[in-house]
């Protein structure tokens, strides 16, 4: 099969038309989709074509496994196959081996069938994802949390208080800590995806600009696995970044002396 095969008119018109960005495979044809992976590829999917038939399988060739594999989830698990299923079930596709798929596909149903599986795609990897970092979230905090009630006693700290910045937008603090004269510290945990990022830095760009006296202190964990492009951003508005798995009681006493 080759990529000129998919072009086999449908009144005179290319299957594949609607997609200008695809590229021949062993065995068929690979199609760029306009669907987004949480870290921001997009969603390819595979199209086999039977030229006798006139039908095609679509598959995304095990995508959505990889994206949720490369995000530190087990896309083994029966947790993970069981939404899988339910989510192509619901779709009108199948579910084997960590790939979604679907067979039998008419030529005139091609295109919808193709944005389709991408979006199911998109749509469960982007649900586990969501749901692995809200747990990475809460046990992030919870840390926080209790290395600064250690530090500075429980009745210094405020929990999830929300910053009003230049733009008078309020932002939420992880939290508050009252520190010597007057002065108060303000904690917020970011962790290692883009949209934590980007919203930490801008909360703290934003509150600088009304409150430059507070320290704004960053909080991760492990600093080793972090891109120094990053870092580097987040220092620009962060006036201290501080790793909980690297002596954070000690970087903590610096701030309140």
């Amino acid at each position: 099969m080759t990529a000129l095969s998919m072009a086999v008119p449908i009144g005179g018109t290319d299957l594949l038309a609607p997609f200008p960005e695809r590229w021949e495979v062993q065995g068929g044809v690979m199609v760029n989709t306009h669907c987004l992976f949480p870290s921001g590829d997009h969603v390819t999917v595979f199209v086999r074509r039977d030229d006798v038939r006139c039908v095609s399988v679509v598959s995304d060739r095990g995508a959505g496994w990889e994206t949720a594999f490369a995000a530190g989830l087990d896309p083994d698990s029966r947790a993970c196959v069981r939404t899988a299923l339910a989510a192509a079930e619901q779709a009108g596709a199948r579910f084997e081996n960590g790939e979604f798929f679907v067979t039998s596909v008419p030529d005139a149903e091609l295109p919808g069938w193709i944005i389709h599986l991408a979006n199911l795609v998109q749509s469960w990897a982007a649900g586990l994802v969501s749901r692995a970092r809200s747990v990475e979230d809460v046990s992030l905090d919870s840390r926080l949390l209790q290395i600064l009630d250690k530090q500075f006693g429980a009745a210094a700290v405020t929990r999830g208080v929300e910053i009003l910045g230049d733009s008078t937008r309020p932002y939420e603090m992880t939290a508050v800590v009252r520190l010597r004269d007057d002065k108060r510290g303000l904690f917020r945990t970011v962790h290692q995806h883009a949209s934590s990022l980007f919203a930490c830095t801008t909360a703290f760009g934003d509150i600088a600009r009304a409150d430059l006296s507070s320290p704004r202190v960053a909080v991760i964990a492990g600093l080793a696995a972090w891109q120094a492009a990053d870092i580097t951003l987040l220092g620009q508005s962060a006036t201290h970044i501080i790793d909980v798995e690297r002596g954070p009681d000690s970087a903590l006493r610096r701030l309140a002396a």
